[in-house]
This record gives structure tokens, sequence and C-alpha cells, in this order.
């Protein structure tokens, strides 16, 4: 959480664990690791796939977008609730329509997930028209409070173990505690 602080460590989008200093341990909880009905089968990576990791930013352009259209899939990394700049609303935003077309273009391709660059929290595409264009074009995530390396490595695992056409219905999928079922009302604030 912190560069150099020695409390830098927290739980991301989880509770906290336990407290530890020079001595001691303290558990909050009881913690166990969880156990799973279906068991899980070590599956390896494609090591040939490629996924792209995009940070949504200030004057960005479609070309970016382009960019990814030899990639196996792409995670953004959008604002507060997953957002990209996609919509046009004058002559100065006029590229976010060109970028929203790119990425509509590529989403028909590669599995596209957006994520947040905030560290806390899921994101959420039905609260303002920007997430709800962006699940029109076929970006895949919504309600996910996975950060973007966690989609990241899900989206390999998942590409290298499924067929395509069972990607979209597997992202949202928590194999293994990746996505939270549920946090405290108060995380979701912090």
């Amino acid at each position: 959480m912190h560069t150099s602080r020695r409390d830098a460590f927290k739980s991301v989008n989880g509770e906290i664990i336990a407290k530890v200093d020079k001595v001691n341990m303290e558990f909050f909880m009881d913690y166990k690791k969880k156990e799973h009905k279906d068991k899980l089968k070590l599956k390896l990576f494609n090591e040939k796939i490629k996924i792209g990791i995009l940070k949504a930013h200030p004057n960005m352009f479609a070309f970016e977008i382009k960019y990814y259209n030899k990639f196996d899939g792409l995670i953004l990394e959008g604002t507060g609730l997953g957002h990209f700049p996609i919509n046009f609303v004058d002559n100065t935003t006029k590229e976010h329509q060109l970028i929203y077309n790119e990425l509509k273009k590529l989403c028909k391709k590669i599995p596209v997930i957006a994520t947040s660059q905030c560290i806390f929290g899921r994101i959420n595409m039905n609260v303002y028209e920007t997430g709800r264009k962006m699940q029109e074009a076929g970006i895949l995530g919504n309600l996910s409070d996975m950060t973007a390396e966690t989609a990241f490595i899900k989206l390999v695992w998942l590409l290298s173990n499924y067929k395509k056409n069972e990607i979209n219905n597997l992202v949202m999928h928590n194999f293994r505690n990746e996505l939270n079922d549920k946090l405290k009302y108060e995380e979701e604030f912090i």
C-alpha cells in the first residue's frame, strides 16, 4: 500500500486477517484454508498467449487500442468505476468516439475486461452512461473487484485452458476467491 512505510500492508478487497508486530501475531478471524467442493486441477499457462494491460489516461488515442489487435486479450484499467474515455461530447472529445469504435471492434475479436485503477472496491458499469456503453461494446467485468493484475492472470489461465467461446461466461466465475462474493458495506467505501 506504500513504497516505504513499515505498515504498508493491507488486505485488498478483503477483511483483515491478522496484525503482526516484531514479537506477536494477533489473528482477527479464524483463518483456515477455504475448502472447495470442486477440485481445481492444475492447468498450465500457454506461454504464447499475449494479454495487454491498458491504463486509461488523459489525451488517449484510438491507435492505442488498435495496437492490441494481434493480442489474445486485453485488460482495461479504467478510472473509478472502471470507465474509459469513450463519450463524444464536443470537438475536444471527438477522439473518444474513435476509441469507443476501436474497443467495440476489438471486443468482437478478443476478450476485453474492465478493471479499476483504484485499489479498493468493485467496478460498476451500470451506474453511468459510460459503463453501459462499455458493456454494449462487449467489455466484460461488470461488478468485478479484481485488480488489473488478477484479471490479467485469470484471463491468461482461462485462454490457456478453455475454448474462446466459453471465456465470456467464465470471466466472472469465482474459481478460487479472486472475486469477493460480498464485502462489508464500510469496506466498499474506504
